[in-house]
């Protein structure tokens, strides 16, 4: 005898037995269909709640990754749609969000599989660093990339129209800070006092950067072997991504996202 599945409410009263009878004329055989219940989608929540630690923001990143980018390592070749997916989750973030963002997802097993330990044995020779992933658009949300720096890559002096804020996940990374001192300014001259330098280890957490003057600096890689970094800025307004200092001339002009060479100076996307 063939096991049949009950309806709702079957086997329950008499209300039941004849909810039964009506779905056995309408199958013509006996056989009643299968209870669907219809289940609400649980979708991920992914805002920010102010509290003192890490985990009270990262807690709901990190299910909407894991959900997200887990799907992405089981298909081959869709590690990069299912970040896109997971990054649409993610609300705007101030500057202390997007750093404690940084500590949470450079030490995420499934980021570090797909962005970071592919590009760990690369023998690429450039003198900037190389972006190898973006997420996000700059002029209207929050953007993560991802950077690849080679044996003596660097940037010039440079701010940006935005705060930033990186971390150093390989290798080792040297930043120097600079402050403007000029009074008089004029359009083209910009005077700069080195203010400190250090080098950034893996342990040592996030760098950040306010905009403007507040994040004058220059991030060089001379410790003789590859090192990548992710790095995160707030939106800007417009195509200027910040400006290019040049001490030597005691000169600076505006980058703008897409061209090669501006004024001399190589531009940047960082």
């Amino acid at each position: 005898m063939r096991a049949t599945a009950l309806p709702y409410g079957a086997g329950r009263g008499p209300a039941a037995s004849a909810s039964s009878r009506v779905w056995s004329r309408i199958s013509g055989k006996g056989i009643t269909p299968l209870r669907l219940r219809k289940r609400r989608s649980r979708r991920p929540r992914c805002r920010f709640r102010a509290a003192p630690n890490d985990y009270s923001v990262k807690r709901p990143i990190r299910r909407a990754f894991e959900m997200q980018a887990g799907r992405g390592i089981a298909r081959s070749g869709c590690e990069m749609s299912a970040m896109e997916r997971m990054w649409a989750e993610i609300p705007q973030m101030t500057l202390d969000e997007a750093r404690r963002f940084l500590k949470y997802i450079t030490r995420e097993p499934k980021f570090v599989l797909t962005h970071i330990l592919p590009h760990a044995t690369s023998h690429v020779r450039s003198s900037e660093p190389i972006v190898v992933a973006t997420y996000g658009s700059r002029e209207a949300t929050t953007c993560l990339q991802v950077f690849v720096w080679p044996s003596g890559a660097a940037t010039p002096i440079h701010d940006h129209t935005a705060w930033g804020a990186y971390q150093c996940v390989l290798g080792t990374l040297g930043e120097e800070r600079y402050v403007r001192v000029d009074e008089d300014r004029a359009a083209d001259v910009a005077h700069l006092r080195k203010e400190w330098q250090r080098q950034w280890y893996p342990e040592d957490g996030a760098s950040t950067v306010g905009a403007y003057d507040a994040g004058i600096h220059r991030v060089t890689n001379r410790s003789g072997k590859l090192a990548i970094s992710v790095h995160m800025y707030g939106p800007r307004s417009g195509a200027l991504d910040g400006r290019d200092y040049d001490p030597r001339r005691n000169y600076v002009c505006d980058r703008i996202e897409g061209d090669e060479f501006n004024h001399g100076l190589p531009a940047l996307y960082l």
